[in-house]
């Protein structure tokens, strides 16, 4: 995407709670956490939700101005930032 730097965090146990995506994107911190497809509404293994630990990381980032959110897809990604284009649109 233009204007924008992402990388993909490391998945080690030292870094527990962190979410699977650090980005940049025209100026502002993004910070995404990747579910698998099709996982969206919780089944029984809870993959799809996040953790306690990352819902928390996530509320601290979301305080501190970053814009933050789980996704399932790419198109999930091309909304949170729309949303966010539009919010700077209208003064937010």
């Amino acid at each position: 995407m233009p204007e924008c730097h992402a990388r993909k965090t490391s998945g080690d146990g030292s870094r527990a709670g962190e979410l699977d995506i650090d980005c940049c994107w025209q100026g502002l911190a993004v910070k995404l956490e990747v579910k698998r497809p099709g996982r969206r509404h919780g089944y029984a293994n809870q993959e799809g939700r996040p953790t306690k630990l990352q819902t928390a990381t996530m509320n601290r980032w979301k305080a501190a101005g970053a814009i933050t959110g789980i996704v399932y897809s790419v198109d999930d990604v091309k909304m949170i930032l729309a949303a966010a284009a539009g919010g700077r649109k209208n003064g937010r």
